[in-house]
Order: structure tokens, then C-alpha cells, then sequence
């Protein structure tokens, strides 16, 4: 980013002596501890940032279009890695670069972000020492970087050697587990802001955390601005987003108008500037508010107070039908009724559908559901997202009514039955059908989920009678509902028919008398683990039933019961699946120091050394996931021996004793008394 610096005019008039302001040698520990450890407040997202957008420059500068590369440390992998495949740096560029701080190659230009020439040290507030590897010019070069005895730092060449490749990656390790989390929680915030999208490896979530975030629709927005709802309650704030990095501001600096319009917004406000626009602090965390950037922000906010009414009347043209347009308007005057008259911008819509409009409709009778049994008389519609509309227009029986409801709800996905509140399920009565009929197809209502209860399948449930507290129900099979309750019986139900490839588990109490498992949740996870291995390894999934135990002599031979299957499903998978099993056996039962050696420094191995850790790596993250399964059915999960490692041994008798930290055995090795 172009820094611009003004050469200032000094007139000097009666001076006697004058010293230039200098940094004596014996204070540069000082000046660079204070850099590298009290430059940032949040030290992971400084690495994750500063590594990040150095990537991001890198493809800029090489015109490289391909994604950066990101590894998210793991228990398999405790190490933050950021690649990109730029240039790379020369031994000299590392030397006087790399290694210097407040040098930058950057200032000159607006497609870079960095400039301060800072960043490339940001590890050292997390880490004393960090791997660099740079591949350029057709050689690839490892570096350690790390604080010596001087607390001045230095950059050591490890080694050399020939590549076709380019680029330059940072390899940072993790100081604890606690903060494998951190490091994701992290970069979801920061990356969701980030484009083009890094290719993420490691944890496999983060994508997926990251889209989650990036799907959130801002309220409203114009050229290059948005305004998004806060997610709790609060006086509005306001970013600003360059270079893939979103700056948060301090509001204090700012005129009291522009201040004003930003906190009663209650919003969080984005503004989308190009690099050059604002200048960030030197921490890069938010921004240097000096006159450029308040002026940028006070024309910002001028922008959007002109574009806003625009705006907001185009949004309410967008929503096709009245429903939707009565659900924008709420949300419109709830966001900015403090800085903005919406009732002149919507006022030919309004909030709620009345007991007069909905006669109108053809509607005779509005209920919600209160309780199990009981129904409340709505005069009024107020739409919602989310809702639901059910028309009742054949006498159902009451009791019928919530079973339908609940039947309706878990089928569409539609979030937990006992927390999708009543007020987002009204039941409509009507005059007739014909009525009914014209009001499901009324444009006023489209997007809205309209449903005749005659139309959702419902089967009475069995009689029932308690012994001694436990729902017991008179049925053969019993299948696990989605949905567990207070008892063991209420994550049973009953089923007529049962699949060719059933596996019982016999039932005491609607609690399974297994060997492997007992109760209904453990059930339900360990029966999913099952089926999605099996999936993910070409096989057919296997359909599980309770049964209870009194009538399992009852049961024909074609099926299996639960801990026999287990036995099978065990040896398929330690035999048909044995690699993979070993792999993800030999990195669960590997040490942490020995973990790093092997595969957080793959680039130091002979290339086919390198394919086979890959494969151990990529097998125990695979199946990482089914360890609960693994240990809950007693597989063999004890060591196997990891024959890279053993050789290794062989070639550096050493290496087993120093990792391990055993300095007896390290001096019987080399045949001294300690």
C-alpha cells in the first residue's frame, strides 16, 4: 500500500546544537521485544492476518490466480502452515527483508496490502521460533527463525535442495491444544471477509464454519457499503473492509453527527474501500484514524444517508408477495427506526393481517397451539419468518392436530419441534373449502408454507399404560426417533415392517442390554457411525431395531442381533480396511514430539517417505471421527509399529532418546557417565 509520507518545510532560527532521534545499539532488544510482543492484542489472529494477506500479496505480485493454501493445526498436526506460490524469496530478499524489521517491497504500489514491513515477523508474539520455506529460482530453502540469546532474533539457513516449484510457506507450531480451537474460531472470523477463498486442510469444519458466516444477507446495502443486523442488542459500529482485511474503527474519533448516525443505526456497518483508501494502525487490528480515513468515513455515511431511502424502497419492490413485504417492513422500521421515517417509505403496507382482512381471505377461525391439549383464538396474523400456515377444514379430532404438526415439522427439517415456537404455527379455519382452496393459491400469501393437516400422514399412537414410571408400549420392533425426551421409552417407536437387513438390539426397559452400548443417544450415534463408514467405504447401510428382550426367541435367523453384527463389522473393518485401520492406529498412538518430526517437516523426507506420510496423515484424519465407535466396540486400537519411524531409529540411535528426553538413555548411547 502507498504510504503517503509529507516532507515538512522546517524553518530553524536561533538553534545552538541539534541530535538526530536514534536507536542505540544496546536498545534494540528492547525496541524489537516491544514489536513482537506488544504490537498486537489478539497474537493468533496476527499470525493467521499478517501471514494471510503476505500470501495474498505474493499471488498479486506473480499474478497468480490460484487460492493460498491454509493448514489449520490438529491433534494429528499441531502446526499453522500458510503457502502461497508466488515468487518465493531469495536467500538476499530473506536476509534483508524478511529478516528486517520496517523493510517492505510494497509501499509503491495499491494492489499489495502490506507496507509496514512488520508482518512477516507477526509469529514472534505467538511463537519463539518459526520454519520458513521459501522455493524460488529453482531452490527450495528451509529457515529457522528464532530469538537467541541477544532477544534480537536471527534467521538460520537449515538447508537446500532442487525444486520445480515456487512460493513461500510459514510453518508456525502450535503451543497447546487449547489452542487448536482458537486458531479456528479465528480464522471463520477472519476468512470469511477473504477472496478468493483459501484451500483449507487439517480441520475439515472450517470451510463449512466459514460459509456458514459468509451466509449471513446484510439488512440492506448499496455500491459499496452494507448494513447488518448486530447479533445483540446494542449502539451501532462500523468496518471497514480493504485488502481482504475488515478493520473495526473507533468511533470517539469521529464528528458528533457522523458518530451519532452510526450508533442509533444499530448496526454493524461495512464499508468496502479500496487499498489506499484508509490507512490501518500498525498493529493492522483497526485503523489509524487520521484525517483521511475520518473523511473517507464522514463522506461514507453522507453516501449512505443519500442512498438509503433508494434503497430501502427498491428492497420492498424485490419481495413479490404481501406476506414477505409485511416481514421486510418489520425488520426495516425494528433496524432504523432511529435514523430514518420508514412509515413514509412503506405505508401502504402494513404490520399485521387484522381480524377484518382475514374475513376477507375467507378465514372464520384462527388458533395457535398452547399446549398439548389446548388451543388459543388468534384475532390476528403477524407475519414471520419461518411460519407455517396449517388449514384445518375436516373436523380433525384435537388430539390428531399436534402429532400432525410435529410429523409435518421433522420431515421438512424444520428446526426442533419443541423449540419452533407457537406463534410461527397458526391453524386456519374457513368458511369452505373452496375458500381454503383460493386462499393457499393467493399471491398475497406466496413463499409461505401452507399446509391442509388432512394431508400429513398421522397414525394414532398405541395405548399405553406406566409400570413403575416407563412408558410401555405393546409393539415387536421399535425404531429410534430423531428426537430423544425425558424417558428411554420416548426415543422408541413403533414400526410394522422391518428391512432385509435388520440388526436388533434387544430391549430392557427401552434400555439395550448390548455389550457395546446402552443407552437411546449413544444408540443413535454409534449406529450413525456405523452406517456413514460403511458409506464412505462403497457398502450398503444397515437398518438397527429395538426389540424387546422378552421377544427376541421369537425373532427368525435372518436377523442379526447387535453384538454379533458387531463382531462382523469389527473384523471388516481391521481386515478389509486394514491399512487405513494401522494408519489411523499408528498416529493416534504417536507422540507429539515424534508427530512434528514426521509430519509437520514432510519437505525434509526422500519424496517417497513424504507420499507415505501424506497417506498416514490423510487416513487418521479420516477416520478420526469414528474413534468414539473404535473404542466404544473394543477394537484393537493398541500400537503398531511404524516402520519410517524404526529405520529412522536405526540410521540416528540418538533421535529416540533426545525426542523421548531421556538423557540416561542418551548417554549410554554415546557412552558417557552422567
Amino acid at each position: 500500500m502507498i504510504v503517503n509520507d509529507f516532507a515538512f518545510k522546517v524553518e530553524r532560527e536561533g538553534i545552538q546544537n541539534e541530535v538526530d532521534f536514534n536507536i542505540r545499539q544496546e536498545n534494540v532488544a528492547h525496541i524489537f521485544s516491544i514489536l513482537r510482543n506488544q504490537l498486537y492484542a489478539n497474537k493468533v489472529l496476527a499470525v493467521i492476518r499478517e501471514y494471510s494477506t503476505n500470501a495474498f500479496d505474493a499471488h498479486i505480485e506473480a499474478n497468480v490466480t490460484r487460492p493460498i493454501e491454509v493448514t489449520l493445526p490438529t491433534s494429528f498436526s499441531p502446526t499453522f502452515i500458510v503457502r502461497d506460490f508466488g515468487f518465493g524469496l531469495s536467500p538476499d530478499d530473506v536476509n534483508n527483508i524478511f529478516a528486517s524489521y520496517g523493510a517492505s517491497t510494497k509501499r509503491n504500489t495499491n494492489e499489495q496490502v502490506g507496507m509496514l514491513g512488520l508482518g512477516s515477523k507477526s509469529a514472534f508474539c505467538y511463537v519463539n521460533s518459526f520454519m520458513i520455506v521459501s522455493r524460488n529460482n529453482g531452490t527450495e530453502y528451509t529457515y529457522q527463525a528464532y530469538i537467541d540469546e541477544t532477544n534480537v532474533g536471527k534467521v538460520a539457513l537449515l538447508s537446500s535442495k532442487p525444486t520445480d516449484e515456487t512460493g513461500l510457506s510459514v510453518h508456525i507450531n502450535i503451543n497447546s491444544a487449547v489452542d487448536y480451537s482458537n486458531f479456528r474460531n479465528n480464522c471463520v472470523k477472519f476468512f470469511q471477509n477473504f477472496n478468493p477463498m483459501p484451500k483449507f486442510y487439517g480441520d475439515s469444519s472450517i470451510a463449512n464454519l466459514i460459509e456458514q458466516a459468509q451466509n449471513k444477507k446484510p439488512l440492506i446495502s448499496g455500491d459499496n457499503w452494507e448494513m447488518h443486523r448486530r447479533e445483540y442488542y446494542g449502539e451501532g459500529d462500523l468496518s471497514v473492509l480493504m485488502g481482504n482485511v475488515l478493520y473495526p474503527t473507533t468511533l470517539d474519533s469521529l464528528d458528533y453527527d457522523t458518530r451519532k448516525y452510526i450508533q442509533n443505526s444499530r448496526s454493524h456497518i461495512i464499508f468496502r474501500a479500496n487499498i489506499g483508501d484508509v490507512k490501518p494502525s500498525a498493529s493492522r487490528e483497526n485503523l489509524e484514524m487520521d484525517n483521511k480515513t475520518k473523511d473517507y468515513i464522514l463522506k461514507g455515511v453522507q453516501k449512505i444517508q443519500s442512498d438509503i431511502k433508494d434503497t430501502i424502497k427498491e428492497s420492498f419492490d424485490e419481495k413479490q408477495s404481501l406476506f414477505s413485504k409485511m416481514i421486510h417492513k418489520r425488520h426495516v422500521e425494528n433496524q432504523f427506526q432511529h435514523i430514518l421515517n420508514t412509515g413514509n417509505v412503506a405505508k401502504d403496507i402494513p404490520l399485521f393481517f387484522s381480524d377484518k382482512k382475514l374475513k376477507e381471505y375467507g378465514i372464520s377461525y384462527v388458533m395457535i397451539e398452547t399446549s398439548d391439549k389446548s388451543f388459543k383464538k388468534r384475532t390476528e396474523i403477524l407475519p414471520s419468518e419461518g411460519h407455517v400456515l396449517f388449514i384445518d377444514n375436516s373436523n380433525l379430532k384435537r388430539n390428531s392436530i399436534k402429532p400432525r404438526i410435529q410429523s409435518y415439522c421433522l420431515q421438512n427439517n424444520i428446526s426442533s419441534f419443541n423449540s419452533f415456537s407457537n406463534d410461527k404455527k397458526y391453524i386456519l379455519t374457513f368458511n369452505s373449502t373452496q375458500e381454503a382452496n383460493d386462499f393457499k393459491n393467493n399471491p398475497d400469501f406466496d413463499g409461505v408454507q401452507i399446509v391442509y393437516l388432512k394431508d400429513i400422514p398421522y397414525t394414532p399412537a398405541p395405548k399405553t399404560k406406566t409400570v413403575s414410571g416407563t412408558k410401555t408400549i405393546s409393539a415387536q420392533f421399535y425404531s429410534l426417533n430423531a428426537q430423544m425426551g425425558k424417558l428411554n421409552s420416548d426415543a422408541w417407536s413403533p414400526v410394522s415392517e422391518v428391512n432385509e437387513n435388520a440388526v436388533y438390539l434387544p430391549l430392557e426397559y427401552f434400555k439395550s442390554t448390548s455389550e457395546y452400548v446402552q443407552e437411546p443417544f449413544y444408540i443413535a450415534d454409534r449406529t450413525r457411525d456405523i452406517n456413514n463408514f460403511l458409506k464412505s467405504h462403497g457398502r450398503e447401510e444397515v437398518s438397527f431395531y429395538g426389540v424387546k428382550k422378552a421377544n427376541v426367541d421369537k425373532l427368525p435367523d435372518t436377523i442379526q442381533s447387535f453384538d454379533r453384527y458387531v463382531q462382523e463389522f469389527r473384523d471388516f473393518v481391521m481386515h478389509d480396511c486394514k491399512e487405513e485401520y494401522n494408519n489411523w492406529r499408528i498416529y493416534t498412538n504417536l507422540g507429539n514430539r515424534w508427530k512434528v518430526l514426521f509430519f509437520s517437516n514432510k519437505s525434509a523426507f526422500p519424496q517417497d517417505i513424504q507420499d507415505k506420510l501424506i497417506k498416514i496423515h490423510q487416513d487418521a484424519l479420516n477416520l478420526q471421527q469414528y474413534a468414539p465407535m473404535f473404542y466404544a466396540f473394543k477394537f484393537d486400537t493398541t500400537e503398531v509399529e511404524f516402520e519410517i519411524m524404526q529405520d529412522y531409529i536405526k540410521m540416528f540411535p540418538l533421535l529416540v532418546s533426545a525426542i523421548d528426553g531421556n538423557i540416561t538413555e542418551m548417554a549410554n548411547v554415546i557412552g558417557k557417565d552422567i
